[in-house]
């Protein structure tokens, strides 16, 4: 911002005395006319919030997905056996941050949602054996331990799956 600097007196001081004037003001009653302007211009926004626009025709659904799939974490934290089912080790020694990174989706929570939070779409996978081999690809979880238990898990959880869900089934768990 460009201002302009005259040599007048203030009217406002009013001791005839000629200083550096900023739109017709001394320094010092320039930044207090300043100050009163921008405390004007915030009170006038806090009084009048922006306008809410108005959204026609709005449908407004519960958002139980997240709360299902909480309480199907807390459940398996508290129930679920403290030992891998594919290597069969001790996961007692696990803090809290990697006992629920142990607990696993057979089916991905994000392809198959409508099964996420269902009791039969768990596995216990120590976050540090096994955890990454099943998600390395389809073809190393074919080949672990526990993929006879995931298939069985699975036969159980295909009556739940919707139409286009079932599509996205790989074939090794039919």
């Amino acid at each position: 911002m460009i201002t302009k600097v005259r040599f007048q007196s203030c009217p406002e001081c009013k001791d005839g005395l000629e200083k550096a004037t900023i739109s017709g003001r001394c320094l010092y009653h320039y930044r207090k006319w300043r100050n009163e302007l921008q405390k004007q211009v915030k009170l006038k926004r806090k009084l009048s919030p922006p306008p809410i626009p108005k959204v026609k025709n709005t449908i407004t659904k519960k958002d139980d997905y997240n709360k299902v799939l909480e309480m199907w974490y807390k459940y398996f934290m508290v129930n679920a056996k403290k030992e891998c089912e594919n290597c069969e080790k001790s996961l007692a020694h696990y803090n809290d941050e990697d006992w629920l990174g142990s607990q696993h989706h057979i089916l991905e929570k994000s392809i198959f949602p409508s099964v996420a939070g269902n009791l039969n779409n768990h596995m216990v996978l120590g976050k540090w054996c096994c955890h990454g081999q099943w998600h390395s690809s389809f073809h190393n979880a074919n080949k672990m331990n526990c993929f006879g238990l995931a298939k069985i898990r699975v036969k159980k959880l295909i009556p739940f799956l919707q139409p286009e869900e079932l599509n996205k089934l790989n074939d090794a768990y039919k």
